[in-house]
């Protein structure tokens, strides 16, 4: 059984900024990444990193690799879901499959967190930014603690891709596995 729970960690004002602006050019590789598959008409990954990688660099030079990597995993998926649907919709509607709308993603956006980019170590949350490396003491209300023991939470994943961070700004999701 999983179990999510959001905790806020304490930031600072330069560490909420560094997130931001990891948000904003998390958003513009998505897109740029994005563009680029359905321009060549691709969902490969490793196409992606060839034709894409040293532009992302170029643009948004402050941008950790592995969230790059992360961004541009996400815009795969999202193409690929977006080719489907729109297959779909081609086959009953052919006007509104034409009119469908591209997968982009806003500023103030959800960013992917995996195994190089994130960690949680007892109580010790690490996660990459733009300006450095956060770290942050976070505390698990005790309500969940003592029906689900502390040292079985683990960060929320589904295979190797980690979602354990989904909105650092208004909290922090971290998940607990205990066998039903």
């Amino acid at each position: 059984m999983r179990r999510s729970v959001t905790v806020f960690p304490k930031l600072t004002d330069k560490e909420v900024s560094a997130i931001v602006e990891t948000r904003k050019q998390y958003a513009r590789t998505f897109n740029m990444s994005a563009e680029c598959l359905i321009n060549n008409s691709s969902t490969s990954k490793r196409f992606l990193h060839k034709v894409q990688y040293e532009k992302i660099k170029e643009e948004c030079p402050s941008l950790p690799t592995g969230l790059i990597q992360c961004a541009r995993d996400v815009a795969v998926e999202a193409v690929k879901t977006w080719n489907v649907k729109k297959t779909k919709l081609k086959q009953k509607h052919p006007k509104k499959a034409e009119r469908m709308k591209r997968p982009s993603m806003k500023e103030r956006c959800t960013m992917r967190y995996d195994v190089r980019t994130v960690t949680l170590r007892g109580s010790q949350l690490t996660f990459s930014t733009c300006d450095r490396r956060i770290r942050t003491i976070i505390s698990i209300p005790a309500v969940y603690t003592s029906s689900h023991p502390f040292r079985s939470w683990k960060n929320a994943s589904s295979g190797d891709q980690v979602y354990g961070l989904v909105d650092v700004i208004t909290g922090v999701s971290v998940q607990s596995q205990r066998k039903a």
